[in-house]
């Protein structure tokens, strides 16, 4: 899993778009592999990431939003994460990677919820794994097991990562199968320059284009060839026949330098760009095609539950297994409607949006951040980050809606797939309809209490540790 890898911001998904980045090993993979193009996640890191482990949407566990440091407390140990289940089928499990899903105690890190070890950072690192500065707080998040690591030597995140990965890939038993989940933090900020050899596809545009840009360009290459290494390291030990290889982003790009273009939005809007990445399926036995089939990121639980055919059953979860539809191009997909997200907090609308959405009111809060879709229909609440990005070094023109958003928005994914066209008032019923279902998530909508605790924040940029144990 990428960490905010954009939309348009791989090779294969950015012809005509005029962007420079370069992803030869992932433009390879695509062409043998089945190219998810309707596969959604969350508009954000926690989110996505929860909603992957759990099988469950967030406004079930209360993982609506970014579990940052110092906050406490984590994801719910009630929840059963994908792990705990692999573990039951006989799988080997390691974590390399970001977590972001809870550590003010050890009982929320990912060595203590199905995972037989975990090595990175519990929130957010920097890509040159140094210490960290977020707001008032100077961290350093890096460890095994629970226990803190230092990195010798100069190293970058996702070379750091592969090798770790390698490392477990060379170790491992083959007579029993194993379940590797690697979330890198590339391409996430801060932006710095990749090492020099990922530097010199990019060195033309210094000066011409946002910096920003350049580094995250840098940073995508990089990425590209870690993924590489990976591949490499499985062949080398035969085993890359009969793995199940899944690569996608944890949302879209950030508005400040990636590309979700032809898309609208970025991270952290629910708009198309903010909740799809580029997505991928390889194994020996599936055809290459591309999908546009309707994937949910809480999906993947049960779908990799059925193809390695674990009757394990899977509690009281909210995703649908796609590994036919995956399979065969022919098969329709199970899923037809897909909560998006749903925010726990809500406010009041202004008096005069009130009375203009008088009848919705009674459904649902449309003060309430949440997006919604059934077949070709998407419903958005409170709508943000609505401008369509080109790559900076193209001659594109991003720009921005004609008209201010409204509090409500409707829009035909079929006819409308880059979101131009709201349709809201020529669609009373479906508005109706969609709402009718937000409402329903809303009766069992979870809401954690977080609290920033000062405890949690290491003094001289030492190291993050659980601090409620």
């Amino acid at each position: 899993m990428a960490d905010d890898l954009g939309y348009g911001d791989v090779g294969y998904k950015a012809v005509g778009s005029g962007s420079a980045v370069k992803t030869p090993f992932l433009d390879s993979l695509a062409e043998v592999s089945v190219q998810m193009d309707n596969h959604y996640t969350l508009q954000k890191c926690t989110p996505t990431r929860a909603a992957l482990m759990t099988g469950k949407y967030t406004s079930r566990t209360g993982a609506q939003n970014s579990i940052r440091f110092k906050f406490t407390p984590g994801l719910p140990l009630e929840h059963i994460l994908m792990p705990e289940y692999l573990k039951r089928c006989g799988f080997a499990t390691h974590m390399v990677g970001k977590w972001h899903l809870g550590h003010c105690k050890s009982a929320y890190l990912p060595h203590r919820r199905g995972f037989d070890s975990f090595f990175g950072y519990v929130a957010l690192t920097s890509q040159l794994m140094t210490p960290l500065h977020v707001r008032d707080c100077c961290t350093s998040d890096l460890m095994y097991n629970g226990e803190p690591v230092t990195v010798e030597g100069n190293s970058f995140e996702s070379e750091l990562v592969a090798r770790k990965v390698n490392e477990i890939i060379k170790k491992h038993n083959q007579s029993k199968p194993l379940f590797a989940y690697v979330a890198f933090q590339a391409v996430h900020v801060p932006f710095v320059e990749a090492p020099e050899e990922y530097r010199k596809p990019y060195e033309s545009m210094l000066g011409k284009v946002n910096e920003n840009r350049y580094k995250l360009l840098t940073m995508i290459s990089a990425l590209d060839r870690a993924l590489e290494n990976i591949v490499g390291s499985l062949k080398d030990a035969e085993m890359w026949e009969d793995t199940l290889f899944v690569f996608t982003s944890d949302n879209g790009g950030a508005a400040r330098a990636a590309s979700n273009w032809p898309l609208r939005g970025a991270k952290l809007g629910y708009y198309e760009g903010g909740i799809r990445g580029p997505t991928l399926v390889h194994h020996s036995s599936l055809s290459s095609y591309v999908s546009n089939k309707m994937m949910h990121i809480t999906d993947w639980l049960p779908t990799i539950m059925s193809a390695i055919q674990c009757d394990e059953n899977l509690h009281d979860i909210d995703g649908v297994d796609q590994w036919d539809a995956i399979k065969d191009e022919s098969i329709k997909t199970p899923r037809n409607t897909m909560l998006i997200n749903l925010l726990p907090n809500s406010s009041k609308p202004k008096k005069s949006v009130m009375e203009e959405y008088k009848e919705e009111m009674k459904i649902f809060n449309i003060g309430t951040p949440a997006a919604v879709r059934k077949h070709d229909f998407k419903l958005l609440t409170v709508p943000t980050h609505g401008v369509w990005t080109a790559p900076r070094e193209s001659t594109i023109v991003s720009r921005k809606p004609a008209t201010d958003t409204k509090p409500l928005e409707l829009y035909n994914l079929a006819n409308d797939p880059y979101e131009q066209h709201e349709i809201s008032e020529e669609h009373p019923e479906v508005v109706k309809e969609l709402l009718e279902i937000l409402a329903e998530h809303q009766k069992r909508n979870v809401k954690l209490k977080h609290h920033l605790d000062k405890a949690g924040c290491s003094e001289n940029c030492g190291p993050v540790l659980p601090w409620l144990d």
